[in-house]
C-alpha cells in the first residue's frame, strides 16, 4: 500500500539542493526505503511548483489573449 505524506513546501533553492542527490530514471536497487521517500517527497513539491508556475503563466497568456482581442 502507498504511504501518503503532506507534501511540505520548498522553496527553490531548496530543491535544487535536494534534487542534486539523485537522478531521474536513475536505477533503484542500492537506494533504501527512506531515499525512495524522500524522493517522492522532493518531485512532489517539485510537481507542485511546477503546476503552480503553469497557472501563473496560463493566467498571463489569458490575460493578453483578451487585451488583443479588446483591441
Amino acid at each position: 500500500m502507498s504511504e501518503f505524506r503532506r507534501i511540505l513546501p520548498m522553496d527553490d533553492i531548496e530543491l535544487r539542493k535536494l534534487g542534486t542527490t539523485f537522478q531521474v530514471g536513475e536505477d533503484l536497487y542500492t537506494v533504501s526505503v527512506d531515499q525512495i521517500k524522500e524522493r517522492i517527497d522532493i518531485l512532489q513539491a517539485e510537481l507542485v511548483r511546477l503546476a503552480t508556475a503553469l497557472d501563473k503563466k496560463k493566467q498571463g497568456l489569458s490575460s493578453a489573449e483578451t487585451f488583443f482581442r479588446n483591441k
